[in-house]
């Protein structure tokens, strides 16, 4: 529902960056960027923002995959949320 050129595109684009603001742990203070995550119409910039909060979570919560895992993702990689 991000990905697309229409005004309801951008406003759930807008929607989804609001709510990520509003829960934390990210304070984005310059207008500029938010115009550019939400302007952007292939939801990679808005995509961006939720990997970088999804790593520091996993970050400060010390994540790692199982062990028994192990062979699988670092073939096929791990995002942990």
């Amino acid at each position: 529902i991000q990905k697309g050129r229409t005004d309801q595109h951008r406003h759930n684009r807008w929607e989804i960056l609001q709510e990520i603001v509003r829960i934390g742990p990210m304070h984005i203070d310059q207008p500029e960027i938010c115009r550019k995550i939400i302007e952007d119409t292939g939801g990679d910039a808005l995509d961006s923002v939720i990997a970088t909060i999804a790593t520091f979570r996993s970050l400060k919560n010390n994540a790692k995959p199982p062990e028994d895992w192990k062979d699988f993702w670092t073939i096929e990689g791990y995002v942990y949320v």
